[in-house]
């Protein structure tokens, strides 16, 4: 008795661990299709706003961002930030400067859709800086007149369950010139 019951148990367990791994793959599958759906349109589309192409975006407005859940909306702020983080190894070694001040902001979120089924999100984000190649800069003691003004923007997609997020391949960080009165109507959707 006890050894049918031990057996019964580790087939049990093994068929456990085989529908598990199993269904591993097929997520690790559904991830992947996502980043390579990207990646082939922006191959012939980079922009992803070509009439032919078969990934396309579609912009939230703020009441479509308000009516994405809470979760959503706190992931992708978050990623945001934390894809940013890598700013201070690439483009802020460069000759450009944030101020502590302030902060990354989610700036636009697009709906990525593939043959009009929903698969992901892309999103754009950006915070305030500086151009110091424009300027006397002393990094020791930052004086910013005479600086030209602007943002640090960048991209990164995001898929739909929120498990895979990769850099926008045609949107790496950049820095653009912008005038003070920009940064009002930079955070179109008031973010949280």
């Amino acid at each position: 008795m006890n050894l049918n019951f031990i057996r019964s148990l580790v087939l049990l367990v093994t068929l456990f661990l085989l529908s598990a791994m199993s269904f591993a793959n097929t997520q690790t599958a559904t991830a992947s299709e996502f980043r390579k759906s990207i990646e082939e349109a922006q191959g012939l589309c980079p922009s992803l706003k070509c009439p032919q192409s078969v990934v396309t975006l579609k912009q939230l407005d703020p009441a479509s961002w308000t009516a994405l859940p809470t979760t959503t909306q706190k992931f992708l702020n978050a990623q945001a930030v934390e894809r940013s983080v890598a700013w201070d190894d690439t483009i802020l070694e460069s000759d450009y400067f944030t101020s502590d001040k302030d902060s990354v902001s989610l700036n636009s979120v697009a709906f990525v859709d593939r043959n009009n089924q929903r698969i992901g999100y892309r999103i754009i984000f950006a915070i305030r800086a500086w151009d110091t190649s424009t300027c006397p800069f002393d990094p020791e003691n930052p004086k910013l007149e005479g600086c030209q003004e602007g943002l640090i923007i960048d991209a990164a997609f995001v898929s739909l369950d929120l498990k895979e997020v990769f850099q926008d391949e045609t949107s790496y960080a950049h820095f653009v010139a912008a005038s003070p009165t920009y940064y009002a109507v930079t955070d179109p959707l008031n973010c949280p």
